[in-house]
């Protein structure tokens, strides 16, 4: 969860989606990234043969490891200027490691996937007053593609401090949908 604040609207939305999930029978686990210890991307490119993600001893060693086994993943992020918060961004540029770049014989250069498992994604954000979602969407998904992740829904809620999610149920019940529908689309496929 990308926002700094604890119980605020995005928070609100991922327990939501979170709890739904639980019920349907799904282990879930939220990381609030706010509260986390995670440093900036050095851009350290360990050795071909160096089986970590990242050299940096800090609380993203638990989010690979969490994103190695997840079936599913919950992406939220209030928008900041156009775009998602700092602290989601923190942790999607240290997962550029999640693909790494190999040379091919012609001398050209590829990336490939090391999160081998196909996931299911959806993507709450958040706005007091950003109507245009799309930059922000843009980034998630490219940061999705890196997941191996296929989002299959999301939704966007502006005026959210004139308006808050709290007394919009309408809006929860939603998340909730979204949560559910992680897990049993996950069942149906598999």
């Amino acid at each position: 969860m990308g926002s700094p604040r604890e119980a605020g609207n995005t928070d609100l939305l991922v327990t939501a989606a979170l709890e739904a999930a639980a019920a349907a029978g799904a282990q879930t686990v939220k990381f609030s990234l706010g509260q986390m210890r995670i440093s900036p991307c050095r851009a350290c490119r360990l050795a071909p043969d160096d089986s970590r993600y990242c050299r940096l001893p800090d609380d993203m060693e638990v989010i690979y490891r969490a994103l190695e086994e997840a079936e599913a993943v919950v992406v939220a992020s209030p928008i900041y200027y156009g775009t998602v918060s700092a602290q989601l961004k923190l942790l999607i540029d240290r997962c550029n490691c999640l693909s790494r770049m190999v040379r091919c014989p012609g001398g050209e250069v590829s990336f490939r996937r090391r999160l081998r498992r196909q996931k299911r994604a959806a993507c709450f954000l958040v706005s007091d007053l950003t109507r245009d979602f799309q930059p922000a969407l843009a980034v998630i998904r490219l940061f999705l593609r890196e997941l191996n992740a296929e989002l299959m829904a999301h939704l966007c809620f502006s005026d959210s401090e004139a308006r808050p999610l709290a007394g919009r149920p309408m809006a929860l019940e939603a998340a909730r949908a979204v949560g559910r529908q992680l897990v049993t689309s996950g069942a149906a496929r598999g």
